[in-house]
Order: C-alpha cells, then structure tokens, then sequence
C-alpha cells in the first residue's frame, strides 16, 4: 500500500472506512485489512490522535454531505453547506500532510478550488 499511497492518505481511507461502518455499510473486510497495515506499521499508536481528529472530521463531512442532497435547501444553505465542506476537506488535508511530512513522505496533498 505503501507504494500506492502516502501514510496520511492510508490513514484518511482508513478513518472514512471507520465512518462507513459506524453507518452501517458493509466495510468489515477492508476495515480489518487497513487494521492490519496500520498495526504493522505502528500508525495505529503513533496517529492515534489524528485518527481520532480525521475520523470526527470525516463524519462531519459526511453530514455536510448529505446535507447538501436535501432537495428543500435554499440556495443560501446550499453554499453555507458548500463552504463548510471546503473547510473541512482543508482541515483534513492539513492532518493528512501533517502525518506525511512526520513519515518523511515528499508527497503533500493540494486542494485547488476553482478555475
């Protein structure tokens, strides 16, 4: 996996799996497979605060999320919901740098916003 992706993104994609199954989707599998690289790893002890800040993070914007699907929602809560979805992905790109430069990881992750 290491190869494929930062430790900060294999991180996020595991904390978005722990939102996934706390919804009840049907992630067991990839959550004990994630499990067990970051426990090889030691990511688990080491992160353990980012993944709980990145987990809250990713239910959060999850709401938002879904939020935003509601078909009722004026214009003016569509772009509040849009703008607190852009703060949340830049929070959550600021923790998964945090934990790449921590790994020695070259790699930082850029979110662009517009044209």
């Amino acid at each position: 996996m290491d190869q494929l992706f930062s430790p900060g993104e294999i991180i996020d994609r595991y904390t978005i799996l722990l939102v996934k199954h706390t919804k009840g989707l049907a992630v067991a599998k990839q959550l004990v497979l994630f499990e067990h690289y970051l426990k090889k790893k030691e990511y688990l002890s080491k992160y353990a605060r980012d993944i709980i800040e990145l987990t809250e993070s990713n239910k959060k914007q999850w709401g938002l999320e879904d939020q935003i699907r509601n078909p009722e929602l004026t214009l003016t809560a569509i772009g509040a919901c849009a703008v607190s979805i852009r703060k949340q992905n830049e929070y959550r790109v600021s923790v998964i740098n945090k934990i790449n430069e921590s790994e020695g990881f070259d790699f930082m992750e850029l979110k662009q916003y517009g044209s």
